[in-house]
């Protein structure tokens, strides 16, 4: 079973994450933060780079995910392109690429002649 670490915000319960095969670990910032081996500081880190990359993402809402949808995309399949176009931003930007290396480099990446 997949465990997902998060923080206590009061929407996560643990029985929706069960029931979707995940186990639930709570980190209590308030108690300790940023201590030991569970803590979301990574996760954090990585989201604030991929926003700021991505330099668009405000947010989605159900509304923008119900729109996908009557156009044929699955909110999954969008979710997982953005977090994919996102990592790839973060790589190139790690590397310092200029867009020509960020070209080739997906190129590499797709493996497209």
């Amino acid at each position: 079973m997949t465990r997902i670490y998060s923080d206590c915000f009061s929407v996560y319960q643990e029985n929706d994450f069960f029931n979707m095969g995940y186990k639930l670990h709570r980190v209590n910032h308030s108690v300790w933060f940023g201590q030991g081996l569970f803590h979301t500081n990574t996760v954090e880190g990585l989201w604030a780079t991929i926003k700021r990359l991505n330099g668009n993402f405000s947010g989605i809402t159900f509304k923008n995910l119900e729109n996908l949808e009557s156009n044929g995309i699955t909110s999954k399949d969008y979710l997982n392109d953005w977090i994919c176009y996102s990592l790839f931003l973060r790589d190139c930007d790690k590397n310092k690429y200029d867009e020509s290396q960020s070209r080739e480099y997906l190129v590499k990446i797709l493996k497209i002649n």
